[in-house]
């Protein structure tokens, strides 16, 4: 990921964001990287709210979802980066999908691990369907 900060810098002088959390990097940073979905459709959960992953980075609940996707002009939206038991949750009316690749990703918890097969149908919509890979005991 290139990130360069205001005032633009030449592509040149770009570089890897080294530290995510360091003085001086935007909030809009650390949101994109770190924001979560609020775990329910509820009404409760609409809007954004404080996260629990650090100061400045909020959750975003399912009426912020359906605003992207109709901007951007997108169904799904597919989202890594928070361990999920099963491997792959659908939420937020199924426009955003939390996909976890990595099985037994901790020693004391087992943990399927999931991809996403994308393939057009016959109307040329796409079509997502999830695989899961049971956990090794």
């Amino acid at each position: 990921m290139c990130v360069c900060f205001l005032p633009p810098r030449p592509a040149a002088q770009c570089r890897p964001l080294p530290d995510d959390w360091a003085p001086g990097v935007p909030a809009s940073v650390r949101n994109a990287l770190w924001s979560d979905p609020t775990d329910s459709d509820a009404d409760m959960a609409r809007g954004v709210h404080a996260s629990p992953r650090g100061e400045g980075v909020v959750s975003f609940g399912p009426d912020r979802t359906e605003r992207f996707c109709a901007r951007e002009g997108v169904q799904l939206i597919v989202r890594s980066h928070q361990f999920v038991r099963e491997g792959v949750k659908f939420m937020h009316g199924g426009r955003l999908a939390t996909l976890f690749s990595a099985r037994n990703y901790f020693d004391r918890e087992h943990n399927d691990s999931a991809l996403l097969l994308v393939a057009p149908d016959e109307q040329g919509s796409l079509r997502v369907r999830s695989k899961r890979l049971q956990q090794r005991m």
